[in-house]
């Protein structure tokens, strides 16, 4: 959930863990890891999207320029979310970089919830 949030968490390497364990201790059941796995990934998602939502396009403006992002690429990024946003998202999930900030800038560049929410439990 915290790596859908926006933080680089090394979410696939505690899902293996916890696959292993169910492997050898029979402790927790592979069903309820993969639940917990995806509920985390889309609720995950859409705090991400929230927090993108609420405080992240003026922060991208205040303070994207020094990562490269200027004033046109922010256009840019918004045209794209509104043109292709749910291929955007539906990918983002099977890209280790993107799917930790295609919520957050989903969210940043207005992204309608209702398609972000589809495609993002679709991925």
């Amino acid at each position: 959930m915290m790596e859908s949030m926006g933080l680089p968490v090394p979410a696939e390497a505690c899902i293996i863990t916890a696959s292993l364990y169910c492997l050898k201790t029979h402790h927790l059941a592979i069903q309820g890891v993969a639940f917990a796995a995806i509920a985390g990934a889309i609720i995950g998602d859409n705090f991400g999207y929230l927090i993108g939502r609420r405080v992240g396009f003026p922060l991208l403006q205040r303070y994207g320029p020094r990562m490269g992002l200027t004033h046109d690429r922010l256009i840019l990024g918004q045209y794209l979310f509104s043109r292709h946003g749910n291929a955007i998202v539906f990918l983002g999930r099977f890209v280790a970089v993107l799917r930790v900030f295609v919520a957050v800038l989903a969210g940043a560049c207005r992204m309608r919830w209702p398609e972000f929410m589809v495609f993002n439990a679709l991925g």
